[in-house]
């Protein structure tokens, strides 16, 4: 596995002024060995393993090619690392994501040494947000639930990009659910607000560092434009208006949300008269 792929990521992401986040596809690549690291047999169980999806026998070939590699001991273990995790992607791209999230949760369990646990919770808790199907509608404590492991367990990576995401993951899911559920709009807006000023304060810590270069602070700017300042300042249109009797009660309800978070009452008021008719004020 390169150990600084998240690191070129990052680096270009937000030049492009487009959105960067980990998927499917990509949280999971195969490793770099070595040539005499692998067998004959070993090398054909991989090719058919990352091969490409095609009908139901192409499928159960897959998964039988990456759960024979996982589970032969005498695989290097970076080999059989990626063939267990590369049946999650596998799953989702066939709709059966409840099995990837379980997949992906069972590795972890099992494997408390893992090199990247980050990326396996940041794609467990994308799964859980963005994914949905009839045979899969996780609740909203599901998610949060997801989201609040991959931040306590990595609390101390705060600035990696892949947790920076997450805050902006979690924003997105909550801003939706505001959308959805008008009486509870104005506790889950700010909620995910929360959840973008979070990111934007972890962006501009990362530019605060010293080894921070010019490019990368460049970065970290158009990252903020583009794909932070969007959901913390967007169109005033968005949300549902409730009458003046549950906007009081939703206020009350928000104030004791925002404690909760850590603040005084009056921090509270203050944050919330920031507000005018549930958006925030652009500077």
């Amino acid at each position: 596995m390169n150990t600084y792929a998240w690191m070129m990521m990052a680096a270009g992401m937000a030049l492009a002024g487009e959105a960067w986040a980990i998927t499917i596809g990509d949280f999971n690549p195969p490793p770099e060995l070595p040539y005499e690291a692998t067998s004959f047999h070993h090398d054909e169980l991989f090719k058919t393993a990352n091969g490409p999806l095609g009908g139901d026998r192409a499928e159960g070939n897959l998964m039988r090619a990456c759960t024979e590699l996982a589970e032969d001991p005498e695989a290097p273990a970076a080999l059989r690392r990626w063939a267990a995790l590369r049946k999650v992607d596998i799953l989702c791209c066939t709709s059966r994501e409840d099995e990837a999230v379980r997949q992906a949760r069972e590795w972890l369990d099992k494997h408390p040494e893992d090199p990247d646990p980050i990326s396996i919770r940041a794609i467990i808790a994308q799964i859980l947000a963005e994914r949905r199907s009839d045979n899969f509608k996780p609740t909203r404590p599901e998610v949060q639930d997801a989201f609040r492991e991959l931040f306590e367990k990595h609390a101390a990576d705060a600035l990696d990009w892949r947790v920076i995401e997450a805050h902006m993951g979690l924003g997105r899911f909550l801003e939706k659910e505001a959308n959805m559920n008008p009486s509870e709009s104005m506790p889950l807006f700010l909620q995910s607000v929360l959840e973008f000023q979070e990111a934007l304060r972890a962006v501009q810590s990362r530019m605060a560092l010293p080894g921070c270069t010019e490019e990368e602070k460049k970065g970290c700017e158009e990252y903020i434009k583009h794909n932070i300042n969007p959901y913390l300042y967007p169109s005033r249109a968005t949300l549902p208006g409730p009458s003046e009797e549950a906007k009081a009660k939703m206020r009350e309800s928000t104030l004791d949300m925002l404690m909760k978070q850590g603040l005084d009452r009056a921090a509270a008021e203050s944050f919330l008269d920031q507000f005018d008719g549930g958006q925030p004020t652009a500077p």
